[in-house]
C-alpha cells in the first residue's frame, strides 16, 4: 500500500471510525435500498445553507471550516450553543479533546480535532459519520452517495479497499478521474477520505471483495452491491 494512503488511513482511524464486520453495514441500522447499478448520473448536492454545509467546497472561501479555524472563531460564526467541547473517539477505547459543531443536530453534526490542542486551533481532522447528513464534498459527494454515482462524478471507475476490516471501503485512488484532486494534499494540507459500505443484505457478495486488498469499482460484486458512502473525513 502506498505510504500516503497509510498516513491518510491512520488519520481516519483517529476520527473514531469503527471497525466493520463483513456482514454488517455501518452507520444506521436501517437498510438502504440498493440503487440500480446501471444508473450513472451524478448525484449533485443542493445544500439549503451552503455556507455552513460545505465540508470541502469547489471554492475554498465557501468551506465551513477554513484551514486557519479556531474554536473561538467557530463560536463567533455559528454561536456558542452550536459549538461544544467534547471528547472525540480515536479508536480502541482512546479519546482526544476536540470540538463538535452542531452537536444537537444529527444532519449537521461535525467532529473536529485540533493540531494545537491547548489553543484549540488549526483543524487536524474533520469527520462526519451521521446519516443522513447535509455535509457535502464538491462536486456532490455526501453520506449515502453510491458507488455508481461516484463513478459518474469521477468520469471513470476508481479503486477502493475491501470490506470486513478497519479500513473497509476506503477509496484508495480515483485513477486519474475528475475526483483525483481529493485524494492528494489539498488546501491546508488536508485531503478528503471517502469510505463506502454495502447494505448487509449483500453478505454473500461481500466475501468476494473483502480484506486488505485493493479492488476496482468495476468489479462485478462491487457493481452488484453498489455500496454507499458512510464516512467523510478531512485529514492530512
Amino acid at each position: 500500500m502506498k505510504p500516503a494512503l497509510v498516513v491518510a488511513l491512520g488519520a481516519l482511524v483517529a476520527c473514531g471510525a469503527p471497525a466493520r464486520d463483513a456482514g454488517r453495514a455501518p452507520g444506521d441500522t436501517q437498510r438502504v435500498a440498493p440503487a440500480d447499478s446501471a444508473a450513472r448520473e451524478p448525484h449533485v448536492a443542493t445544500p439549503t445553507a451552503s455556507d455552513t454545509l460545505w465540508l470541502y467546497a469547489a471554492d475554498p472561501a465557501r468551506d465551513a471550516i477554513p484551514s486557519d479555524a479556531t474554536e473561538a472563531k467557530l463560536i463567533a460564526r455559528f454561536g456558542a450553543s452550536n459549538v461544544r467541547r467534547d471528547t472525540i473517539p480515536l479508536g480502541e477505547g482512546e479519546f482526544v479533546n476536540g470540538t463538535v459543531l452542531f452537536p444537537d443536530d444529527d444532519r449537521r453534526r461535525l467532529q473536529i480535532t485540533w493540531r494545537d490542542t491547548v489553543a484549540r486551533a488549526v483543524p487536524a481532522t474533520e469527520n462526519v459519520a451521521d446519516s443522513p447528513s447535509l455535509w457535502t464534498v464538491a462536486p456532490g459527494i455526501r453520506m449515502g452517495t453510491s458507488l455508481a454515482e461516484l463513478e459518474a462524478l469521477n468520469g471513470k471507475p476508481f479503486t477502493l479497499l475491501g470490506f470486513g476490516w478497519d479500513y473497509a471501503g476506503t477509496v484508495s485512488s480515483w485513477e486519474g478521474g475528475r475526483l483525483d484532486s481529493l485524494i492528494g494534499p489539498g488546501r491546508g494540507r488536508m485531503r478528503v477520505i471517502v469510505r463506502l459500505y454495502p447494505d448487509s443484505a449483500y453478505e454473500a457478495l461481500i466475501g468476494q471483495v473483502q480484506g486488505d486488498h485493493v479492488f476496482p469499482s468495476s468489479h462485478p460484486a462491487m457493481r452488484a452491491m453498489n455500496p454507499r458512502v458512510y464516512a467523510l473525513t478531512l485529514a492530512p
